[in-house]
């Protein structure tokens, strides 16, 4: 706590003396409907069109402050693309000024009769990153999140879904700048189900300030959604998913959503109801490990298929009250229930030693699985009449959670007796956040903004084994395979950041503490964990924009990965009785350093970006399979005491030819090295990346074309890889009724051998080497229907939102 004191006193010191350098004018640059217009450049010029005296650029809420040492007559330049130039007459003089605002109106050109207006941009700049405007999309209404996320330059998915910001997966999701429940479950589900007829636009923060927690070495995503206006409408959308078009009744997707907005004088409302639910999923897996040495086996195989059944509905409110002009009050809660049926069929052949040693067994799993995870929330903000951007929140968050996990198995060997085995597992999360924050604008457009937070988290489990012999014997307790536990994780948190600006330059440093308590009670095991630690994360920043509109900046910034009780949990789960996994109550947190790179342009009808960095640790946390040569046992856990040495490099394209067409491109690459003492000194290095294009062709005023291609590199691991592979896909878009109703329809991979998507892991150390090969459907068609109705006008939302960025 006292160096954030020194360094916030620091930055008051620093605003002072910078302060009396030079004479100020500042003001506001707005559209026609009072909307903040960020970007746009200020202009000062003695004459109209001569030398530029002083410039700058207005910040996220359209105001800006330009300096000078000038008096008398002179003319403020106003300018942004898709908008007219604003000429304005300012009298100057030694004192400070304030022009107020200052409105641009539309850019609209007169040819030969036609009207022609700019298209709307999909991509525009951020000095923390991008944001991809997702109501600029015209299929947005018809897509998920994932898939305008697969637009998103500095973002990629590979075919299962998974997302990397900067060529790094690890990150965090936010909804409107807070956290969700189910995106802190499992964000990569949740943005496969996510519907992009809600999302207004999608931000891209690689360089996170002090004000984010500390997790998540890529960066954030924020997700936000479409505002409280004046008026109400809703929004139907119900989409069937076939990842087999030849087999109608199985791998089938279905759901729907239905979203509703209102606002009328102070109270505004937003409700949003999602089901979605997936039908008899199928999968293979062929598994080999071979042991490279003296072991009880010399090759193990196992080939096997599943199915799974999953049904989901959920849901979200928000309620706002602005009490008046200077204080809102927001009241937000989600629901999300989950239910899941799966079975699996699995033969394993275990050739010992000698080889002419063969046992089969045949392996069956039958899981069943109920959640519900509820959250809510309320934040209190409150402006400043003297100074409306200083403004002072109070946010505070719950999120509950309860699970019931019950597993069957049966292992029927060819030789020796048969193992049967009944788990039952009801575990419950709870976790309590309070979080405020402070916002002091200063001259300059210096703002401090400093801050506390306190998340505390609770987890129970009561783990429960029974074993039988016989198909109908009785099960009895088994106490090695049970597990019951008590744990409690708190996080303290504290920062300070200041932005300022110098000429054409932007400045950000800041520094944040996380002190962490860990008190975890394992009680099957006789464990018990304690930590306590605290951790000192600077945070620093420069950009620069030239005349041209191209904007550059360096960042650095400390990361940290913090293990949850999972990771922790010194259980052993063995329904696999030689393929077992644990966690390790020694396991730390992880620090990572990060500094990055990006040059932005944002041409008339290009925008580009490009980014370098480089990302190391020194307490890297490797997931690694550790194989017993004396009993052939393979155990899965994480350890510390690995270091990582990532360079990566990154280019999106995001092109407007012509008003029918869109072009987008993304591409990175990355060159990787890893190593790890626990492992036996392993290390393994090389590159991995991934490049992808997609587009839209505007066909008429009623369809719309749409197509993509990705192609990705080898995924590198600490003990093996992950195959490359490709994947294409095209639709169309049809309007039925202009701005009420939309069908669409989708194919992807259509003429994939089998339409499986192969992925090969591959494992290997001194003692044993492992394939796994699975195959998912691939191939598929998807088809959606839009409906919306009624009548929004303008945004008049206040709410900020909470947001715990902080697990691994």
């Amino acid at each position: 706590m006292k160096k954030i004191l020194l360094f916030t006193l620091f930055c008051y010191c620093f605003d002072w003396s910078f302060a009396q350098l030079a004479t100020k004018m500042t003001g506001t640059v707005i559209d026609s409907i009072g909307h903040p217009l960020q970007y746009a450049t200020i202009a000062l010029f003695k004459e109209k069109k001569e030398k530029v005296i002083s410039m700058t650029y207005t910040d996220s809420k359209g105001k800006f402050l330009i300096t000078h040492s000038n008096t008398g007559e002179h003319w403020l330049q106003v300018s942004l693309e898709g908008y007219e130039v604003s000429w304005n007459r300012v009298m100057l003089n030694k004192e400070d000024m304030d022009v107020g605002s200052i409105i641009l109106k539309t850019s609209i050109k007169e040819l030969q009769g036609v009207t022609v207006t700019n298209t709307k941009r999909l991509v525009s700049m951020r000095e923390d990153g991008i944001s991809y405007n997702a109501e600029n999309d015209p299929m947005a209404n018809s897509e998920k999140a994932l898939d305008l996320l697969k637009k998103t330059p500095m973002v990629s998915v590979d075919g299962n879904g998974k997302v990397m910001i900067n060529g790094q997966t690890s990150f965090r999701v936010l909804v409107n700048g807070r956290e969700t429940a189910q995106f802190a479950r499992d964000a990569s589900e949740a943005l496969k189900n996510y519907p992009g007829s809600i999302i207004k636009r999608i931000d891209i923060i690689t360089n996170p300030s002090a004000k984010y927690d500390a997790e998540g070495v890529g960066g954030l995503i924020n997700i936000i959604t479409k505002k409280n206006v004046i008026g109400y409408n809703a929004s139907v959308d119900i989409w069937n998913n076939y990842f087999n078009p030849f087999d109608w009744s199985s791998n089938v997707a279905r759901g729907g959503n239905m979203t509703f907005n209102m606002k009328k004088d102070k109270v505004g409302l937003v409700v949003g109801l999602l089901y979605d639910g997936n039908q008899n999923f199928i999968y293979r897996e062929n598994e080999t490990i071979r042991s490279l040495s003296s072991a009880a086996f010399s090759k193990r195989t196992s080939t096997g298929i599943s199915q799974s059944s999953t049904y989901s509905p959920e849901g979200n409110w928000e309620l706002t009250y602005e009490i008046d002009s200077m204080n809102a009050i927001s009241i937000y809660g989600t629901f999300d229930r989950t239910r899941n049926e799966s079975d699996k069929s699995r033969l394993f052949t275990l050739e010992g030693n000698p080889s002419t040693t063969t046992i089969q067994s045949d392996f069956l799993s039958v899981q069943n699985q109920k959640s519900i995870d509820l959250s809510s929330g309320i934040d209190y903000i409150k402006k400043f009449k003297s100074n409306p951007a200083k403004e002072f929140t109070i946010k505070l968050y719950g999120v509950f959670g309860d699970n019931d996990l019950r597993n069957t198995s049966a292992q029927y060997n060819s030789t020796g007796s048969d193992r049967f085995i009944l788990n039952d597992n009801i575990s419950s999360d709870k976790q309590y956040t309070i979080q405020t924050d402070y916002i002091l604008p200063g001259k300059n457009k210096r703002i401090l903004e400093i801050g506390a937070k306190a998340i505390l988290r609770r987890a129970i489990s009561d783990y429960q084994s029974y074993i039988k012999s016989t198909a109908s014997g009785t099960y009895q307790p088994n106490p090695l395979n049970s597990d019951n536990f008590n744990y409690h994780q708190n996080v303290y948190s504290t920062y300070a950041s200041k932005s300022f600006t110098s000429g054409r330059l932007n400045f950000r440093i800041g520094l944040r503490m996380e002190h962490t308590v860990i008190n975890g009670n394992f009680i099957s095991t006789g464990t018990a964990v304690q930590q306590s630690y605290t951790r000192w994360l600077p945070n620093f920043l420069v950009g620069a924009r030239t005349k041209n509109g191209s904007y550059f900046s360096f960042s650095y910034s400390q990361r940290l990965n913090r293990p949850y009780v999972n990771a922790l949990n010194p259980f052993v789960n063995n329904i696999d009785s030689l393929n077992v996994s644990t966690g390790n109550p020694n396991l730390g947190p992880q620090l990572s350093h990060v500094m990055n790179f990006q040059y932005r342009l944002s041409g008339k009808k290009i925008f580009t970006t490009f980014s370098l960095g480089y990302n190391f640790s020194n307490s890297y946390i490797i997931y690694g399979y550790f194989f017993n040569k004396s009993t052939g046992v393979t155990t899965f856990q994480p350890q510390n005491g690995g270091t990582s040495r990532i360079a990566f490099l990154n280019i999106g394209l995001n092109a407007t030819p012509s008003k029918s067409v869109r072009l987008n491109f993304n591409g990175n690459i990355s060159y990787l090295r890893i190593a790890s003492p626990s492992l036996g000194q392993q290390t393994n290095q090389g590159f991995s990346g991934q490049t992808g294009t997609n587009g839209s062709y505007e066909i008429g005023s009623k369809l719309i074309a749409t197509w993509f291609a990705n192609y990705y590199f080898p995924v590198l691991l600490l003990q093996g890889n992950v195959n490359a592979y490709y994947a294409y896909g095209f639709g169309s878009r049809y309007i039925i009724s202009k701005g009420k109703l939309f069908a669409s329809v989708s194919i992807n991979n259509l003429f994939n051998k089998r339409g499986e998507f192969l992925r090969i892991r591959e494992f290997a150390d001194a003692n044993f080497a492992s394939e796994v090969k699975t195959f998912n459907r691939f191939r598929g068609v998807t088809m959606s229907l839009t409906w919306s109705f009624g009548k929004l006008d303008q945004s008049v939302s206040k709410k900020k939102g909470i947001s715990n960025t902080d697990l691994l």
